[in-house]
Parts: C-alpha cells; structure tokens; sequence
C-alpha cells in the first residue's frame, strides 16, 4: 500500500485567496514490484500539483497504467475514493491478468553465435516463455548484447530486427531480437604518440599478444599499466575504429604525454564502447 502526504488547495472566497491543507494519497490493491515502480512513477509528479480533482485523478490514471503495463499488466481497473472530511484521496488498483511471454525469438548470428559469452548472457536473461512480461528485463537484453558485443570486438554488430509485440486482447507478448554480429576483431599493431620512454618499454607493458581476439578489459588493463609507471601526464588507449575495414586485425593507438617532473598520479576512466579514456 502507498501512502502519501499531499497538498490540496481550499478556495476561501471571503478573502480571495487559497490555504493549504494536508491530504494523503493511498493506493490500495498492489504490493511487492507492482506498489515500488507505482510509487516511483507517481514520485516523478511534482507535489504542488497534487489535488482531489477529477483532472488530478486522470493524471493518477496514466502514471498508474504505465507503470502497471511497463511490467506486463494491461487490463487494471482503478478506482477512487475521498472521505467525508476531503483528507484523504484513496486510490484503488486492481491489476487485473498479467501478459505473458508467448514467443521468444532471440537470434545472434555472425561469429558471435559461438561466443560463449553471448550463450551465457541469452541463458541468465529472465526473459522466459511463460514468465510474466517485464519491459525493463527486454531493455536490459537489448542493451546487454550490444554492450557485450562492442566490449569484445564485435564492431560492426547491428540489430535486423528489435522488436517488443504485446498482444493485451490475448495477455500474450512476442520478444524478438536478431542481432548479427559480423566478425570479431583481434589486436592489431600498436601505435605509439607523444612517448619519450623507448616504444619497446611501452609496448612490454600491453597484457595482449598482436593477433589476439579484442578485449575492451584488457585496454582498460594497459592503459592502468601506462598510468601506473608514473612516466606520463595523461595516457589514452583506445582501438582505432576508422581501420575496421582494412581487416579484422584493428590498430591500437596509444597517445600519451610526458609526466612533468614529480608528477606521480593520472585518473583515468572507462568507456566500454572504445577503450579507456585518460584525464
């Protein structure tokens, strides 16, 4: 059960002017994850336009139904009630049948078909036919194996069709995901700017082999390696992706600035899509 405090506007015409009185929102009928993402779409409304009106209720009406439908319940009645003493406006919910997941059409093809990392990612997804349908665990796969897929040197990787079907007249939902993956890159030669340290120093710290299969962590772990001789003011690490069709090995830039002298820190930060940004 929700329960909130609310301000509502009582006219007094006497004076021409309004007064403020505290009136509390209950929403009745829902508990667990259907009363959280209630209670979070109904925060997102802000309190100086709470009141007992019909136009607030219709307000009440969209939120609620949204955030009813974002996890699989389309057919809710609501209803409302307010007291005698207009303290208190209750919301009643009922959520009605659920949609569940009819079809699950998920497709990676290319080499990442074979990838184990994707046939673990499709096994530990929620998504499950028969499971009562939740847009926010369609999202997460949607953006998980695109992450993955640029994290481990899909980088032509494109969705052929992404598509969410709800059926509410059947409760019935259709996931369908086919991604194609085109190949997977490998560690390409690595080319060194801005270094006054021998490029075999540099080059001796890399935690990949020259035709290794691309790795965003293992980016992430030479740009740490470069930052932690304390040799430069600023490394930046990141996969050339202006080569992606000169083959599949892909250029490794590595730009980097002389530390100044006693310099003895460099923060650095992450981007999964490209590599580690220095700054």
């Amino acid at each position: 059960m929700i329960r909130k405090a609310i301000p509502i506007i009582a006219s007094l015409i006497v004076f021409s002017q309004s007064a403020y009185a505290n009136v509390s929102l209950k929403v009745k009928g829902i508990d667990g994850a259907l009363e959280d993402n209630v209670s979070a779409y109904l925060s997102s409304i802000p309190e100086e336009d709470y009141s007992t009106s019909l136009r607030f209720q219709a307000r009440l009406d969209q939120s609620i139904t949204e955030a009813l439908n974002a996890l699989g319940y389309y057919h809710a009645k609501i209803s409302y009630s307010i007291p005698k003493d207009n303290d208190e406006l209750i919301v009643n919910v009922n959520p009605g049948e659920p949609v569940r997941i009819k079809v699950m059409d998920v497709v990676i093809s290319g080499e990442a078909k074979e990838d184990e990392e994707f046939i673990r990612l499709l096994a530990k997804s929620p998504l499950k036919v028969g499971r009562v349908l939740n847009q926010g665990e369609y999202d997460t796969l949607k953006s998980s194996i695109r992450n993955l897929a640029l994290q481990r040197g899909y980088f032509n990787g494109d969705y052929t069709l992404s598509r969410l079907e709800v059926i509410p007249e059947l409760n019935q939902a259709n996931v369908r995901l086919h991604y194609e993956s085109g190949i997977r890159y490998h560690f390409g030669s690595v080319e060194i700017t801005g270094s006054q340290i021998w490029e075999d120093r540099v080059a001796s710290l890399r935690p990949f082999k020259i035709g290794q299969p691309y790795l965003v962590s293992e980016v992430g772990e030479y740009n740490q390696n470069l930052s932690n001789t304390d040799w430069f003011s600023s490394v930046f690490v990141e996969p050339d992706l202006t080569k992606l069709d000169d083959g599949r090995d892909l250029p490794i830039k590595v730009s980097l600035a002389p530390a100044a002298k006693n310099q003895i820190e460099t923060g650095i930060g992450y981007s999964t899509d490209t590599g580690v940004v220095a700054h």
